[in-house]
């Protein structure tokens, strides 16, 4: 009987399923929840360290050495292995990239010191081999797609899903520090407007969305000072050019990842798309979309915040 399946990728598929963990570099292993529990597994694979992504967090016995924000937790239990808990959730709204500097400090703190790590979560499918995808990536200098490949070698059953994916090519644009670079800060804004987001062909660039953004009812605003793009009329200070998102060229216009201070009164009136005026001498300098609009390489920016270039001059 014919198959649509190649019979050895389905036999490596259901073996891996039933194999709890897997090495993916030495002393570096993906698992799912099961392995975390069989102690006679973690101490055969002489596991020091584990790292686990789950819904909340839970402490069994042992003693908390370290509590950040966003919250973690970091102990060592009565086995003398220790751990650390990450509380995330498998939702593609998930922010895990905030997580990504921390998770990769401690798998790699573990293994400089002959330590070995079982990282974790439920089925082991998508959380957790994204943050091993992440510690690859920034060690070893690999793009995500190289990362989730090296992966599978090993655990073909790894899917991590898109959202996850996404904010892998935002970490790589990152430069591996997300706190306060423009394509984080446009992520997440992006991420709060809850559009549909389909198969990202670049960082923080997704296909128009199938429905309509939703705008944040908070939204923060970046501050005009010490700017350096300007009203070409009359000079007014509009942005800084940390806003600026890192994908423009010369052709196209100014991206920026949030909101300029002055812009509030115009989404005040809280519509999805609009022209964007100088506050000194009302000249159209731009428009926004929370629902994206099109790059000059006709990829789409969601949300879209855009300075015309003809309308501003850079400033020193």
């Amino acid at each position: 009987m014919n198959t649509p399946f190649d019979v050895n990728t389905v036999e490596t598929f259901r073996r891996t399923r039933r194999e709890k963990m897997q090495e993916i570099i030495p002393g570096l292993w993906l698992g799912s929840q099961e392995a975390l529990h069989d102690e006679g597994l973690l101490e055969k694979c002489g596991i020091t360290h584990i790292l686990s992504a789950t819904p909340t967090l839970t402490k069994e016995s042992g003693v908390v050495t370290t509590s950040l924000s966003p919250p973690t937790l970091r102990f060592c239990n009565s086995k003398g292995i220790c751990r650390m808990i990450i509380p995330v959730q498998d939702e593609p709204s998930e922010n895990l990239l905030q997580y990504f500097p921390r998770s990769t400090e401690f798998i790699l703190g573990a293994l400089c010191n002959s330590g070995r790590v079982l990282v974790h979560c439920l089925a082991g499918a998508s959380r957790s081999p994204t943050f091993v995808a992440a510690f690859l990536m920034e060690v070893y200098k690999l793009s995500p797609a190289e990362a989730i490949a090296k992966i599978r070698e090993s655990r073909r059953l790894v899917r991590p899903i898109l959202g996850f994916y996404d904010q892998l090519m935002v970490y790589e644009a990152c430069n591996y520090r997300p706190s306060n670079q423009p394509v984080y800060l446009h992520w997440h804004l992006r991420a709060q407007c809850e559009t549909e987001i389909e198969s990202p062909e670049t960082t923080t660039i997704s296909k128009c969305p199938k429905v309509l953004a939703k705008i944040p009812g908070n939204i923060q605003y970046v501050v005009a000072e010490m700017s350096r793009l300007a009203c070409a009329t009359c000079s007014k200070v509009l942005a800084p050019m940390q806003s600026l998102l890192p994908f423009n060229n010369a052709e196209d216009d100014h991206y920026l990842a949030q909101p300029i201070d002055w812009m509030s009164p115009e989404f005040d009136n809280r519509e999805h798309e609009g022209n964007l005026a100088c506050p000194e001498c009302e000249t159209v300098v731009g428009e926004y979309n929370w629902n994206g609009r099109r790059n000059i390489r006709e990829q789409w920016v969601t949300p879209a915040f855009v300075l015309y270039r003809r309308s501003v001059v850079k400033v020193c």
